[in-house]
């Protein structure tokens, strides 16, 4: 099953009675996150293959497979996180793993990168 844990932590989630951590941004918000906490970790969740095509300058991928519950689990939950998606649809799937993972603080791009004016980098030239 893909996404097996993310069910049982949609489980876990909404038993849960403690505030949430994650919060769905609109373009202009995530901007002025990026801005604002400067060390925050940008992660594209979108495939690697979409992710060299075009992301974020300084962004991370992690793309939403079987495995991306353990690679959650291994980043620190003090960090401050900036996410995104094509769409927004598959970050929204993903608030209540990342909610029972206790993050601190999590900012997802409510309707994804896909039409919108952020500036995108290549791989190659993510470091220029």
């Amino acid at each position: 099953m893909r996404y097996k844990h993310l069910l049982l932590l949609l489980l876990i989630w909404s038993c849960s009675s403690e505030p949430k951590s994650v919060n769905r941004v609109s373009e202009s918000a995530f901007s002025e996150l990026m801005e604002t906490y400067g060390g925050a970790l940008i992660v594209d969740l979108r495939t690697e293959e979409d992710y060299h095509k075009g992301h974020l300058k300084g962004a991370v991928n992690l793309p939403a497979d079987d495995a991306l519950y353990d690679k959650l689990y291994q980043l620190s939950t003090r960090q401050v996180y900036l996410m995104y998606c094509a769409d927004g649809k598959t970050a929204n799937e993903l608030t209540g793993m990342l909610d029972s993972l206790r993050f601190k603080e999590v900012y997802l791009l409510k309707n994804g990168i896909e039409g919108t004016a952020f500036p995108r980098v290549q791989a190659s030239n993510d470091k220029k």
